[in-house]
């Protein structure tokens, strides 16, 4: 790395900008190095630290490998070999991957996604840095020699910081647009009937179609913020959940409810 840009990196450090990750400097950039014991457990296989997960890579036989996965950082670094460096083939489980190869870039990622939802000490020095840049000052650049770069490493934790920051924000209901619904009879022992009226709606880029009473444009946006605050509990209470998954959960949740008010069956 240029001189210039390490002058740099230190000016926006020392300006509370960035954090330069690396073991032996202060919270949170000493948590967040691959040497911490940052202790997981990854396709199951206990993970010492991260640094023992990344060494393991380059160990074909599954026994040598779990044994290094199990390490703490420092010891798991003594560990490196560069016989991989040659086809670039790097091993997971008995299988084959190359290490430039997308495959790859998604066994890393999965990985340290793995870490970050495991352990708590790591988790909490990640999201200590929202609105810093990350760098790594130390290590190898070129790919074709190191099993992960600075570059890859940084863009890999803020990937993780950010896409976590977008999951704590409140979902919100977009109306894309309403139309009138099936007639309904009226409840409380009404006789006539109203039209229900459709919204559809997205939320986390899916399309959903709910049924509200009718009502101004403005008691439709209060219908779609309800549902959105009901999706961010939803995602809240089951974070491995796709969306379609939880929209078919909100609708089965409505369903029961109106035929606890209408005392009609809720259709399967």
């Amino acid at each position: 790395m240029k001189t210039i840009k390490k002058w740099r990196i230190k000016w926006l450090v020392w300006r509370g900008k960035a954090v330069d990750i690396w073991s032996k400097s202060d919270y949170p950039a000493d948590v967040l190095s691959n040497l911490c014991s940052n202790g997981f457990r990854f396709d199951g296989l206990v993970c010492g630290s991260m640094e023992g997960f990344l060494q393991s890579l380059k160990q074909k036989d599954p026994d040598r490998q779990r044994q290094l996965c199990s390490m703490k950082g420092r010891k798991a670094r003594c560990h490196s070999v560069d016989g991989w460096q040659t086809d670039q083939t790097v091993w997971w489980r008995g299988k084959p991957i190359d290490r430039q190869s997308e495959a790859f870039r998604q066994l890393i990622s999965r990985a340290y996604q793995a870490m970050f939802q495991q352990n708590t000490r790591f988790k909490t020095a990640l999201m200590s840095t929202r609105g810093k840049r990350l760098f790594h000052t130390r290590g190898e650049h070129n790919p074709y020699r190191t099993i992960l770069t600075p570059t890859e490493f940084c863009e890999i934790l803020t990937a993780l910081r950010e896409s976590y920051d977008r999951r704590e924000q409140p979902a919100t209901a977009v109306i894309l647009r309403a139309e009138a619904s099936s007639p309904v009879a009226g409840l409380s022992g009404e006789t006539a009937e109203e039209t229900l009226t459709t919204l559809h709606l997205r939320i986390a880029d899916e399309e959903l179609a709910v049924r509200v009473r009718p009502g101004s444009e403005d008691h439709w946006r209060a219908a779609a913020l309800r549902l959105g605050e009901a999706y961010t509990e939803r995602r809240a209470a089951c974070p491995g959940a796709s969306a379609k998954e939880l929209f078919a959960a909100l609708a089965l949740e409505r369903a029961h409810g109106e035929s606890e008010a209408t005392g009609e069956e809720p259709e399967e």
